[in-house]
């Protein structure tokens, strides 16, 4: 929804939606009599809330529907959740809201359920906790996670995984991203946020099955952070402890400052730092304020800033200057000193990755063969990274960091280990190319770009049910085909001459 026209000191969030569904007003919270513009569409402060008579769920659920079916690709397709918070609803006169508790024949029902909305707007894109604990209770079934390609598996360091007559669960897994968005074609989670008291009167078992429980897609931690932006206390990641980690942090977010809009150059620095040092904590900032005083429809450079920052793999600008394929008589590369940064490094100081040259010689990233995902250890000898598996002795193997915490727990230990050994050299390998394919990044020194041989940028269905209706449909021509051919062969063969000198077909089988 775009505003054209925004009294001053006002803010409000803003998304693009349609061209006919336009807002030029935004109230103030003390004045929440709206002012109409002249096509009548307005927008109300109430509180905290900005409001539309024209923007309602039902609405925000077609635009999601609609970037799904949009993104439907590879290259494209990522993982959405949103959080519902719910609470009653009040006046446009009432700014602190109503006492009140609604009346039971107020509340939702039936297809005005929650979980009926979402549903009818999203249910093909949708990943439900019901889907969820059929996929735990027998991880052998068809469609759960062992039945995907061993590159889609989620790694069991993360899950416990038990065994009943044998038949394997686990009461605490979750998919990887690429089981739920690749193998299941699934694109969103919703879930539960704060529910006001004045609402419990809301029937929300009859949600369950859709939607996850307050707490299970988010768990908001408490932080506190000095005046430069370094987190005081509540950061998951300790460098002594790598035990403490093993607790399910996937969720743990924090919001980023909602108490006053950062309105100068220094107080959006701050932000920045918090949001970086979050990161590296383990835990997901997510912005919940206005920067330099403005919406990103206006001023979208601080919120990129913004999104760099929270980025805990690649170094600003990188990867870069990767070479051509191998296999290219007339590629770029010096066949001297091997392809050109096509192999990732993590640098001890700025603790990012950067593209590098895969010929040179560093220490190796290993990982010890437990159950602990943050027990990475460096190898003595330095290699090139078509040597780096050979480098890592022991039950250890090659490995590179897949998330933030983890990434943490290696710089750390590059770290020390440079200054016990004197190591000078920054650059440490991780099991990090694109050797298959130009641009494509993959993990393991013989794996193949996952996307179809195309130019990278055009995209590939990622629906998979659509993938393997083609495949049943090939299948039964194929069956077609050869019954036919199978037919006629039975018929020549069956064809037989009897004493008078008549001829009989045999009857098919």
């Amino acid at each position: 929804m775009s505003a054209s026209s925004i009294p001053s000191g006002t803010t409000t969030r803003t998304a693009a939606l349609s061209p006919e569904i336009s807002s030029t007003v935004v109230s103030d919270a003390a004045n929440p009599e709206s002012t109409a513009a002249p096509d009548d569409q307005t927008l109300l402060r109430v509180g905290d809330y900005v409001c539309s008579t024209q923007l309602d769920f039902h609405l925000f659920l077609q635009v999601l529907y609609g970037h799904f079916a949009n993104t439907e690709d590879n290259l494209n397709a990522t993982t959405a959740y949103i959080t519902l918070n719910i609470y009653p609803a009040a006046s446009a006169s009432s700014a602190e809201g109503s006492d009140a508790t609604p009346s039971q024949e107020n509340l939702p029902h039936g297809n005005n359920l929650l979980s009926s909305l979402i549903t009818a707007n999203n249910s093909q894109y949708l990943y439900t906790p019901q889907l969820l604990n059929n996929q735990r209770a027998d991880l052998d079934e068809a469609g759960s996670w062992f039945t995907v390609r061993q590159p889609l598996l989620p790694d069991y360091m993360f899950y416990e995984v038990n065994r009943d007559n044998n038949i394997l669960s686990t009461p605490d897994g979750w998919p990887s991203e690429s089981v739920v968005e690749l193998a299941r074609a699934k694109r969103m989670l919703a879930g539960f946020g704060n529910i006001d008291s004045r609402m419990q009167g809301y029937d929300f078992s009859l949600d369950e099955s859709t939607i996850f429980p307050p707490g299970y897609l988010q768990d908001s931690l408490s932080v506190e952070f000095a005046t430069n932006g370094t987190i005081a206390s509540g950061c998951i990641f300790n460098v002594d402890d790598a035990s403490l980690s093993q607790a399910n942090s996937s969720w743990a977010t924090h919001h980023i400052s909602n108490d006053s809009s950062a309105a100068d150059q220094t107080t959006l620095r701050t932000r920045l730092a918090q949001a970086s040092n979050l990161t590296d904590c383990g835990i997901s900032p997510i912005l919940n304020t206005t920067l330099l005083n403005a919406s990103a429809d206006t001023n979208p450079t601080p919120y990129k800033s913004y999104a760099m920052s929270t980025i805990w793999s690649w170094a600003p600008d990188q990867p870069q200057n990767f070479g051509t394929s191998d296999d290219d008589d007339n590629d770029d590369d010096d066949q001297t000193n091997g392809p050109t940064n096509r192999c990732a490094v993590l640098n001890a100081t700025s603790t990012r990755w950067q593209a590098h040259s895969c010929a040179t010689s560093h220490h190796v990233t290993c990982r010890a063969n437990n159950a602990n995902p943050f027990d990475f250890r460096i190898a003595d000898a330095s290699a090139a990274y078509d040597k780096a598996e050979n480098a890592c002795r022991g039950d250890v193997q090659f490995a590179v960091p897949r998330t933030a915490l983890e990434n943490s727990f290696l710089a750390a230990k590059w770290r020390a280990y440079r200054a016990e050994r004197g190591v000078e050299d920054e650059l440490l390998w991780v099991d990090f190319n694109d050797l298959d394919i130009a641009g494509c990044w993959v993990i393991g020194q013989n794996s193949t770009c996952p996307y179809q041989d195309q130019q990278l940028g055009q995209g590939r269905e990622i629906v998979v049910p659509t993938v393997a209706a083609v495949v049943v449909f090939v299948l039964a021509i194929l069956t077609v085909f050869i019954k036919c051919a199978s037919n006629r062969r039975n018929t020549r063969r069956r064809r037989k001459r009897v004493d008078d000198g008549w001829d009989y077909e045999g009857v098919p089988s």
